[in-house]
């Protein structure tokens, strides 16, 4: 009698990651590099590649500052991640505010975030 062995399923993205996934992607479409960023909301780039791999968990203030960097139509979203961060969200409630946030990306219609 032989076993079929199950194809191991890769575990799901933690929120650290899928945050940082949503930074990283967030900050090529504002034409930034890691430096650029880093400088404008007072880090270091160390800091932004920490997060942008899913090593760090950035603040809510962290986030905050990133928003304003943002067209107005995605500022809302990221603000809401935000938000999720500082109530001690679960993972479920972080994974749809970033879903939302990455929906909100896709969507908008603003420079370089058109994907169309």
């Amino acid at each position: 009698m032989s076993t079929v062995k199950k194809k191991k399923q890769p575990p799901a993205p933690s929120v650290a990651q899928e945050l940082g996934k949503l930074v990283a992607d967030l900050r090529h479409n504002l034409g930034m590099s890691q430096e650029q960023l880093a400088a404008a909301i007072g880090s270091s780039r160390i800091w932004v590649s920490y997060i942008e791999t899913g090593r760090y968990l950035p603040s809510e203030d962290a986030l905050l500052l990133f928003a304003k960097l943002l067209p107005p139509e995605l500022r809302q979203p990221v603000r809401a991640v935000a938000g999720a961060r500082q109530a001690g969200a679960t993972d479920a409630q972080f994974h749809r505010a970033i879903a939302a946030a990455r929906t909100a990306m896709l969507g908008s219609t603003t420079g370089s975030f058109n994907r169309k």
